[in-house]
């Protein structure tokens, strides 16, 4: 399998189809991942020079006063996640339908994308729910594990108690986190295969993440390689979009340390802004490259040199040669229209036929002839 034409493929779909930006985008809004630029500063006249201190009273004092506002704030802040939440599910849909449409050579709009999404929803919803569920268990179990090491730390004080949880903090933390990457492997891989049964071959989810399984089971070498290449992808993809989110934020952080918090604010507001289109066109990117890759996998699409073997074309059969025309076929002439007899009119009378002449009479004996 040509994993670089795939990869090139995917990147050719997505920058021709523009629509597709904005389904990356909405893909990756609830991904969770968040910016945190929030911190936890002290009202320490020591730590903070006095004018940002100042700054920072005045925020305190207007935080105290508005405090239903920011209750309302809140809430509608919990409002808009949901409904980034659920557009996310959709824009998933869209985006496995959209780039097999333009894989087929039919158009693709922002409209027949939210069609699409909304149409497959329940699907690609039950399928994240069904395999985020085993990472969900794992988390928790890890949190469990730790809450149950850190508890006797806290109150051994550094006696015996506490030494003997550090091997259960240390080998179960371990195991469970080999387990949470080993898990995330495989239901990462399973999500992108069964979105795209469930989407492009109209099965139900659970059809869908069983088709899945087994195209990972039978096809694990071409998927653990595409699956290697794009973590290599995304990881080219972090450390660029990093370099380039520190050449924007220092000059946020020499405002923050300047005391001009609104500065820093407005500035973060302008990094989120320019990051939204590398995330967005990534976000189509990724989607796209799994969806040729799928296509590839199942034989949907048939690598042009791989289509049939070359042959060497027939030479051009020899024209015959040139004949004359046959002469036209023989058209009797129409027989001549029949002659009727004038009206009164009579036909002549046969001619009469000669009398016979009458018989000579005999000649008398004379008298010379007696003598």
């Amino acid at each position: 399998m040509d994993y670089v034409g795939i990869l090139k493929k995917a990147w050719n779909v997505t920058w021709r189809h523009k629509a597709l930006w904005m389904f990356g985008f909405l893909a990756g809004s609830s991904g969770g991942s968040s910016y945190n630029t929030g911190s936890n500063y002290r009202s320490s006249s020591g730590d903070l020079s006095p004018q940002l201190s100042q700054q920072y009273s005045v925020f305190e004092n207007w935080f105290a006063e508005n405090l239903a506002l920011l209750a309302v704030l809140v809430g509608l802040l919990v409002m808009v996640a949901i409904v980034f939440w659920v557009l996310s599910v959709m824009a998933h849909a869209a985006l496995v339908h959209q780039v097999n449409e333009a894989e087929e050579g039919r158009p693709v709009s922002i409209s027949a994308g939210f069609s699409a999404g909304f149409r497959y929803w329940g699907r690609t919803f039950l399928i994240f729910l069904a395999l985020g569920l085993p990472i969900l268990v794992l988390a928790l179990l890890f949190v469990a594990l730790m809450l149950v090491a850190i508890v006797p730390l806290a109150q051994a004080e550094g006696g015996g108690d506490a030494l003997a949880a550090l091997p259960l903090l240390c080998g179960g933390g371990i195991v469970v986190f080999v387990l949470l990457l080993v898990v995330g492997f495989v239901v990462g891989i399973l999500q992108h295969l069964a979105l795209r049964y469930a989407i492009l071959e109209e099965r139900p989810a659970f059809d869908a993440i069983g088709a899945a399984w087994g195209a990972m089971r039978s096809r694990f070498k071409d998927v653990l390689i595409m699956w290697l290449l794009m973590l290599a992808v995304g990881a080219g993809y972090g450390l660029a979009t990093g370099l380039l989110a520190i050449v924007l934020v220092l000059p946020a952080v020499l405002l923050l340390f300047t005391g001009n918090i609104f500065g820093f604010l407005g500035l973060i507001l302008v990094l989120a802004a320019i990051m939204v289109v590398p995330s967005a066109i990534w976000g189509a990117f990724i989607s796209a490259a799994w969806t040729v890759f799928f296509r590839r996998l199942t034989g949907r699409e048939i690598p042009a040199a791989a289509a049939a073997p070359w042959a060497p074309t027939a030479p051009p059969a020899p024209e015959p040669p040139a004949y004359p025309p046959p002469p036209p076929a023989y058209i009797p002439p129409p027989p001549p229209p029949p002659v009727y007899p004038v009206a009164g009119y009579e036909p002549p009378a046969p001619p009469e036929a000669p009398a016979e002449p009458a018989p000579d009479a005999p000649a008398e004996d004379s008298p010379e002839s007696d003598a």
